[in-house]
């Protein structure tokens, strides 16, 4: 990836990635992130700094970040809006705005990390590399929220991570549950 980094800010011009995904309904910024790195080979922490910058960054919705992020997958500055305001948006140091409501922050950013099972089966059933298939819907975060709008079932916790940044890092904790993601579909 280092020599195609070197491509890609060329003339302090940034390319858009020759493999890119494209924004699922409600998807996140971390899991798209995610979902773009694992589509070039690799994982969203060594993607991050190959692009110049760290996961962190991208967690954080750094305006540098975000923007080359969304410049590198070749996506609109509307789709770039949508996927953040499906993580929501930070608003000081307690509260986040989440789909144009104010939330206090521990409404949408949990330790706990749920989703629906079927929807993470299907996607990674899907043709393609399954980890960049599958998508962390956004409104999975909300507390409250506790059925998967599109099977009906409850959400069920993934995994529990108080770091925001190895939280939201979505490959490395969507790894290991693929083996029981795709025994669900066989």
């Amino acid at each position: 990836m280092e020599g195609q980094s070197q491509l890609l800010y060329r003339h302090d011009m940034v390319y858009q990635l020759p493999l890119t995904v494209t924004p699922l309904p409600r998807e996140t910024l971390p899991s798209f992130f995610a979902r773009l790195a694992a589509a070039n080979g690799t994982d969203a922490i060594s993607f991050a700094m190959d692009m110049g910058g760290s996961l962190k960054r991208v967690v954080h919705q750094d305006a540098e970040m975000v923007k080359l992020v969304g410049q590198l997958a070749g996506i609109t500055d509307e789709e770039m809006t949508t996927l953040l305001s499906w993580t929501g948006e930070p608003l000081g140091d307690v509260r986040m705005q989440y789909r144009g409501e104010v939330f206090v922050s521990r409404a949408v950013r949990n330790p706990v990390v749920r989703g629906c099972l079927r929807c993470l089966a299907e996607q990674a059933a899907a043709p393609g590399v399954p980890l960049a298939n599958m998508a962390m819907q956004g409104h999975w975060l909300c507390r409250g929220v506790d059925i998967c709008i599109t099977h009906q079932q409850p959400l069920v916790p993934l995994w529990t991570e108080g770091n925001p940044v190895r939280r939201e890092d979505m490959g490395a904790h969507l790894r290991p549950l693929l083996p029981d993601l795709t025994s669900m579909t066989a």
